[in-house]
C-alpha cells in the first residue's frame, strides 16, 4: 500500500482524499503492445511509419486502422492496411506505408488488431 495524502478545498473546507488516491496509485499501468515509433504524412498524400511489437509474443498479421481529415478538422475517411512484416517478433519493428484521400491533412492511427 502508497501512503499518501490527497486532499480537495471546496468553499474552504478540506476533504478527506486519500482513499481514492490510493485507489489510483495501486492501479497497474500495462504497456502499449504495439508501439507507433515514427510517423509521416507527405506531400503526395502517402502516410509512413514504423511500429514496434511491445509483447512477448509473435504478432501475425497486423492491421492497422486509421482515420484522415481535412485541414478544417472534417473526417474524411477510414480504412485498414497492413505492416510491411507478416510476422513481427517480439520487440521487432515493421514499416508501413499507405496512401490517404486527396484533402487528408491529417492522419491517425485509431486502433490495431492481429491474428
Amino acid at each position: 500500500m502508497i501512503d499518501l495524502f490527497c486532499y480537495a478545498i471546496i468553499e474552504n473546507t478540506v476533504i478527506d482524499l486519500t482513499p481514492l488516491c490510493q485507489e489510483a496509485a495501486e492501479v497497474r499501468v500495462e504497456p502499449k503492445p504495439i508501439v507507433l515509433e515514427a510517423f509521416n504524412l507527405d506531400r503526395q498524400g502517402f502516410f509512413s511509419g514504423r511500429v514496434r511489437n511491445n509483447t512477448l509474443d509473435p504478432i501475425r498479421r497486423l492491421e492497422l486502422h486509421f482515420e484522415s481529415y481535412d485541414k478544417d478538422g472534417k473526417f474524411l475517411e477510414s480504412g485498414t492496411f497492413h505492416s510491411d512484416l507478416d510476422i513481427l517478433e517480439p520487440g521487432q519493428t515493421s514499416g508501413f506505408k499507405w496512401f490517404a484521400a486527396d484533402d487528408a491533412t491529417d492522419v491517425r492511427i485509431v486502433n490495431y488488431t492481429w491474428d
